[in-house]
């Protein structure tokens, strides 16, 4: 008899339940993202199926503003799809797109990333509690917070050493969209605060998985301590 596991996300390999079974017979196997080139190859032909033609260079927006979520990224093309035929656009354009896109859970993540700078806690709130009431599941939420937090670490690592902006950009591989909104807001952190963050982050991210506390209040508490 065969069981099949199925973890979506990082796999945290502090947990018991991964030692144990790496004890055993069985078998683990990741599913990488795809590569940047791959899933811009797979984003055209994604287009291509849903009869959205874009203006030069507008894949790699949709890419720096989304992910490499190819879910996520199917949900904003399907949307897409439907402003272009109710408004009659033959071709999109950037406006177009960001007009869609405003809306993702990306642009929430980093809308409040903004209120952890300022300190506007209520805010913050808001967002958690948009981002909930549209099903996201917390521990998604956390898991993009994650990312965020791991990206303003290394840039504000670089920057400690005196990398140009340049040079972090091309260093980290980062789409220049996102490096524009991603530089301003690691230089409002210092490094410990970052890494303490990031800290609370796991340790909220193993206790809901443990069983410890719920999803929600686990997510909602950690949002409370930034």
């Amino acid at each position: 008899q065969e069981m099949i596991m199925w973890e979506d996300g990082e796999v945290d390999k502090r947990r018991q339940l991964f030692k144990f079974i790496k004890t055993t017979d069985a078998k683990i196997i990741e599913f990488k993202p795809l590569s940047y080139r791959d899933l811009r190859s797979w984003l055209k032909k994604e287009l291509k199926k849903r009869n959205v033609k874009l203006e030069n260079n507008l894949e790699e927006l949709i890419l720096a503003t989304i992910g490499d979520d190819q879910g996520s990224i199917s949900s904003e093309l399907d949307k897409l799809a439907l402003y272009a035929r109710a408004n009659k656009i033959e071709v999109v354009n950037k406006k177009d797109l960001l007009e869609v896109l405003s809306e993702s859970k990306e642009f929430d993540i980093w809308d409040f990333m903004t209120t952890v700078e300022n300190g506007r806690r209520s805010e913050r709130q808001k967002i958690l509690n948009k981002l909930m009431e549209q099903g996201e599941e917390p521990l998604a939420i956390l898991g993009m917070l994650g990312r965020h937090f791991r990206m303003l670490i290394e840039i504000r690592y670089l920057i400690d050493h005196k990398y140009a902006q340049p040079d972090i950009q091309k260093r980290l591989n980062l789409h220049p969209f996102v490096f524009r909104k991603a530089y301003p807001s690691a230089r409002q952190f210092s490094q410990n605060r970052l890494e303490r963050y990031y800290q609370k982050l796991l340790d909220t991210d193993l206790a809901i998985k443990e069983g410890k506390v719920s999803s929600k209040l686990g997510v909602t508490l950690f949002v409370g301590t930034l």
